[in-house]
Order: structure tokens, then sequence, then C-alpha cells
């Protein structure tokens, strides 16, 4: 397992929308659904940059060796409450490194 400050977690850039949503779509399809499943799913797993900068949304990536890894999104529900929106993570990094960076999130 890798330490902790091997990762880095920041806000999501403009301009990384594309990437999340393409991150998203592999993170998803590692669980073995089906090409028309996953084709069904494109929409919803798709982020625009007007979302990335919204006050009601907020994304978080996951960094390593500078290369984003995963990434999650709450939406605010009140002005002191938000609910996990979305979590994902590339494919190669499931069940290996996943203890050490989901307790840093």
């Amino acid at each position: 397992m890798m330490p902790c400050e091997d990762y880095k977690i920041r806000p999501a850039r403009t301009g990384e929308a594309g990437l999340l949503g393409d991150l998203a779509m592999r993170s998803k399809a590692h669980w073995g659904y089906s090409a028309g499943f996953m084709e069904a799913c494109r929409e919803e797993l798709s982020y625009s940059e007007k979302q990335l900068v919204s006050g009601d949304m907020c994304f978080f990536v996951l960094e390593h060796a500078r290369k984003i890894i995963g990434f999650y999104t709450l939406i605010r529900l009140a002005q002191a409450e938000a609910e996990l929106e979305a979590l994902f993570v590339e494919p190669a990094f499931i069940g290996k490194d996943a203890v050490s960076f989901r307790a840093a999130w």
C-alpha cells in the first residue's frame, strides 16, 4: 500500500469535465456491465464544465503522480449539508491502493 502523501486531493479544474466523464465510464465498465447498459449510462456519467463550476456541486479529484486516478462529487443540500453524488476510481487502482486514499477522502 502506498502512503497517503503519495496522493493529492484537489478541487476539479475547468477543462476536466470530459476527463471525469471518461473516468466514470471506465470505472463503471470495470464491473462487467454490458456495452448496451454502459451506453445507456453515458449521459448520466457525463459532466459539463457548467457543473464543474456550479455552486450546487463540488467536484474533487484524486491525483497520483500528477494523473487523475479518481474523483468524487458532492451535491449541496443546505448551507452546511452535502450528499455524495458520485465516486469513481480508475480500474487499475480498484482493489489495490483504495484503502489508503479512501481514508483520505
